[in-house]
């Protein structure tokens, strides 16, 4: 090899050595980077959740089957369902779970959370006689009686107490106390939810089963016991006024079943049959949501039946 070749030869050498050189500080850059922005997603992410948003942590299921042949096959014909593990990322089967609909009494959920953020359950609040002229009869109540919030809450959580629902929303000042159970929904990312009453009565208090998931979830982390007398069979609540007692029967078919951890019925001829359940199963706690059903009770039991056999 000649002065010549050498020196060419020298020079594509050190051309190669450029060129890595570069390229070496081309993948240091592009990992630095990637280190930085997963830093940045543990440190600042969490501030862009809502404020009272239950955060989920569990994998994407990933399923091989569709959702409606599953819901097909078992003759579910409610409008809107979500079946999920309580704080999941996925369902684990859904139908329309992002289309409103009436809640019809579901609305009773918020009512008992904002009632029991704000009042506390030892207060005691008077039955007006417009409370006991609101629509339905159950909880048997009468004007000039008075019961504690933990008291109404159980009304309304057992036999769906519109008297009941009405008689906090009057001690909470009316408006102010829908204004709160939508700020509520607000902070808890219920986009598609809005409240115009306590008790559900109305057509305008919508949500979806998306959304009302959230709440669900809020509820059995942060007030459990809203929950825990819904699965009661039957409950006492006390007339201070009076000093008597009465015994309120749960109109709820799951309560008192073993697997059973609460819920909420809701029916109006707008909302067709709506429920809410609760249930565990290995340890674990699912809820499966009915809009619209027809055979809300039948619904439910073959959609937990499936998840047993799915699980």
């Amino acid at each position: 090899m000649d002065d010549k070749d050498l020196k060419d030869f020298s020079n594509k050498v050190r051309e190669v050595l450029d060129v890595s050189e570069r390229e070496t500080d081309r993948m240091f850059l592009k990992s630095s980077l990637i280190a930085f922005a997963f830093v940045l997603l543990i440190f600042i992410a969490p501030s862009f959740f809502p404020k009272d948003k239950v955060v989920v942590t569990q994998e994407v299921i990933l399923k091989p089957y569709s959702d409606e042949e599953v819901l097909t096959s078992l003759g579910i014909n409610a409008l809107g369902v979500v079946v999920k593990e309580i704080n999941s990322l996925a369902p684990l089967l859904e139908r329309e779970g992002d289309k409103q609909w009436p809640v019809a009494s579901l609305t009773k959920i918020m009512s008992s959370l904002i009632a029991t953020e704000n009042f506390g359950l030892g207060t005691y609040v008077p039955i007006s006689t417009e409370a006991v002229l609101t629509e339905g009869v159950s909880g048997n109540f009468r004007s000039g009686e008075s019961f504690t919030v933990e008291d109404l809450v159980k009304s309304m959580m057992v036999v769906s107490s519109n008297d009941g629902a009405f008689a906090l929303y009057e001690y909470g000042e009316r408006e102010e106390f829908t204004a709160k159970m939508n700020l509520k929904a607000e902070s808890l990312g219920m986009s598609k939810t809005s409240f115009s009453d306590p008790t559900g009565l109305s057509y305008l208090n919508v949500s979806t089963p998306n959304d009302l998931q959230k709440l669900v979830q809020y509820v059995y982390s942060k007030q459990p016991f809203i929950f825990d007398i819904s699965r009661e069979k039957a409950v006492i609540i006390h007339d201070n006024t009076t000093g008597t007692s009465r015994a309120l029967e749960n109109i709820n078919s799951f309560s008192g079943v073993d697997n059973f951890l609460g819920g909420k019925t809701g029916y109006t001829d707008e909302a067709g049959q709506n429920l809410l359940s609760l249930f565990s199963h290995n340890n674990r706690t699912f809820m499966i949501i009915v809009f619209g059903s027809e055979d809300r009770f039948n619904e439910t039991q073959r959609l937990y039946d499936w998840l047993v056999s799915y699980l």
